[in-house]
């Protein structure tokens, strides 16, 4: 369930085994992404769901930990792994409807599912941010394990358990009529054991 993409890996990897394909990574929210999609000038997206574009094909590639981020001095770092009970009336920096809905409504719906009122003191759309405001002391953050790789000085983490689990998910997107030959390879790359299975529905719709 739980898988991370290592996408500098990745590239590293291209290189040694499709040396002919060429990668340019473009850094932009969801809704560029789409965007850019649509007018061909992406041809794979990295995207939060849901993805409702008839026009695109999807592949899961990844499904991550949800992790909490820490002050310095909390208490709740004495233990192993926290729970969601460990936020009941907690300060929270949350995020933001407008610019990150899919973490706005991921931990809305755990919070309220399992009867949990964090105490939400600041509502953001970026991580860096919210880590920033969880080094500042101003409260404790709830962030896809890949976060951590992002290194805040005096911020602390520790796995969230959800019942049932609730993997962060990310997914690769492009256009069902992409003739681009060397799509094949980069998704082969994201996620070996779906790609094709992925590009075979494509072939047959």
């Amino acid at each position: 369930m739980f898988q991370k993409l290592d996408l500098p890996r990745l590239l590293l990897q291209r290189a040694s085994t499709a040396p002919n394909i060429h990668v340019a990574l473009k850094e932009m929210v969801s809704a560029e992404q789409v965007e850019s999609l649509l007018t061909g000038r992406i041809d794979v997206g990295l995207l939060r769901p849901p993805i409702a574009r008839s026009e695109f094909s999807t592949l899961k590639v990844a499904g991550e930990r949800l992790v909490a981020a820490l002050p310095v001095g909390d208490d709740r770092l004495a233990k192993a792994s926290l729970t969601l009970a460990d936020f009941d009336g907690a300060p929270l920096v949350m995020y933001a409807p407008e610019g990150a809905r899919y973490f706005h409504d991921m931990l809305d719906g755990l919070f309220k599912a399992a009867r949990i009122a964090p105490h939400v003191v600041q509502s953001l759309s970026q991580i860096h941010s919210m880590l920033a405001l969880v080094r500042a002391g101003i409260g404790a953050a709830l962030v896809p394990e890949a976060a951590m790789s992002l290194h805040f000085d005096d911020v602390h983490f520790r796995p969230v358990v959800t019942d049932p689990p609730a993997p962060v998910e990310l997914f690769a997107a492009w256009r069902s009529d992409s003739d681009n030959p060397a799509l094949a390879a980069f998704l082969g790359l994201l996620h070996p054991e779906s790609a094709g299975a992925a590009l075979d529905d494509d072939a047959q719709d």
